[in-house]
């Protein structure tokens, strides 16, 4: 016979104000009512149970990066105005160094073929397979660092720039020219001026070598492990093409800041 057929009325009675105090302290833990239990587990589930892609991967989710100024505000222009805007630079720097000589001139045109070279190099590197979706998840973990890097360190350095600049203009202030700049006509605030803008334009140069250099570099390392998985001739040919790219960037940055700085100095 069931326990429940020998117990007292009394003792049923016990065990049903029991259970319906229990109810009660459940429905006032969980908000009200007991089917909030159900969907308080039925969240805990959804959040728990990863999702997946077209391919039947599951996606990995990332903490949201709004990386730094220079690249929200390339992602924000049009690749036209882009290209527009390019093409007006390059304008003006031939026709600077058209003015100045002709040794200038084909310098400046060489650097420009340079990097349109380097731009080519780029667009065959990112053309290329990303490998496997554990490959694809390190090395979108490994851009999120990066662009944190790229955060910090050009933070750092800009504001350092813009404290030397300072200090260079000041020095400069107090320094005497020499007869020759006397000669010349020039004082001790162009000559200040001159000094700082040289130096803008170098730091300037120098952060777009570096990072144009790294943000193919890390897009570049998933490729080349990908081309390994097939022939190692591949994965050198993408390493080499993308170390190209950073030496070729460097070199044609460097002259052209220091060419279009001697054209504007020796038009004025």
């Amino acid at each position: 016979m069931p326990a429940a057929m020998h117990q007292s009325p009394g003792q049923r009675a016990s065990q049903s104000t029991g259970t319906s105090l229990d109810q009660k302290e459940v429905r006032a833990r969980s908000g009200g009512s007991l089917s909030s239990i159900a969907i308080d587990k039925s969240r805990d589930l959804e959040e728990a149970s990863p999702s997946y892609d077209k391919k039947g991967y599951p996606m990995q989710s990332y903490p949201a990066h709004r990386g730094n100024l220079v690249s929200r505000v390339m992602a924000s222009l049009d690749t036209k105005a882009i290209y527009c805007i390019a093409t007006m630079l390059c304008v003006g720097a031939l026709t600077l160094g058209y003015q100045t000589n002709i040794v200038v001139f084909g310098v400046l045109v060489i650097c420009m073929l340079m990097l349109v070279f380097t731009m080519y190099l780029a667009q065959w590197v990112l053309a290329k397979d990303e490998g496997t979706p554990d490959m694809i998840e390190i090395s979108e973990a490994i851009r999120d660092g990066a662009e944190g890097f790229f955060k910090t360190m050009y933070g750092t350095i800009s504001q350092m720039a813009v404290l030397l600049s300072v200090i260079i203009f000041v020095i400069y202030m107090f320094r005497p020219p020499t007869p020759e700049q006397e000669a010349a006509g020039i004082t001790r605030v162009t000559l200040a001026t001159i000094t700082t803008l040289a130096f803008l334009l170098g730091a300037v140069c120098s952060s777009m070598a570096g990072y144009v250099g790294m943000w193919v570099s890390v897009r570049a390392n998933v490729r080349v492990a990908g081309a390994a998985r097939r022939t190692a001739r591949e994965a050198l040919q993408i390493a080499l093409r993308a170390g190209g790219f950073s030496g070729l960037m460097v070199v044609a940055l460097t002259v052209l800041g220091v060419t279009i700085l001697f054209s504007v100095f020796y038009v004025l």
